[in-house]
Parts: structure tokens; C-alpha cells; sequence
């Protein structure tokens, strides 16, 4: 398994920048994408894939103590869908 600060240290080895650059970096473009996501509805990196939002709609559910029925709110949940490039890398 392989965390943010495993990422941030192998990308600045390989792009030859300071690991406080990447990390500056990687903040700035997952940032971009928690901020936009809900603005755009969809963001596309081309060959590693796209977010998106996708609409839950209200159903009931359950209350797990009480065992008794409960509306559930709908709500928007981001997702994500590997591209076809990155499917292939990890299929290999």
C-alpha cells in the first residue's frame, strides 16, 4: 500500500523537483478537484479517468439500535471511473 507521502516523495524524485514542490503541487490539484467537482459535475484526465457526482435518491432505511424504519435524505456522493488506459496498466 502506498500513502500521499509515498506519492509526493516518488513524484519529485521523477519529475527532478523538491518533494515540498510536489507536495505543493498534488495539494493544489486535489483541491482543484474537491472545489470544482460539484460546480462541473464531471472532471476528465484523459487516459486515468473521470469523477463525477452521482444522485442517490431518498429510500428508507433502518435504524440499526431501534430497528425501526427510517427516511433516508438523497444525496450526492463523487465517484470515480478508471480510464481505459489505467484499466489496462492494472489488468496486466
Amino acid at each position: 500500500m502506498s500513502n500521499k507521502t509515498d506519492m509526493i516523495k516518488e513524484v519529485a524524485e521523477k519529475a527532478g523537483v523538491s518533494v515540498g514542490k510536489a507536495r505543493k503541487v498534488l495539494r493544489e490539484v486535489l483541491q482543484y478537484i474537491m472545489e470544482n467537482l460539484p460546480k462541473k459535475n464531471k472532471i476528465l484526465l484523459k487516459g486515468f479517468g473521470y469523477f463525477y457526482i452521482q444522485k442517490r435518491s431518498a429510500r428508507q432505511g433502518r435504524n440499526p439500535r431501534t430497528h425501526q424504519p427510517i427516511q433516508v435524505a438523497p444525496r450526492l456522493i463523487p465517484k470515480f471511473r478508471a480510464g481505459r488506459v489505467f484499466k489496462k496498466l492494472v489488468r496486466k
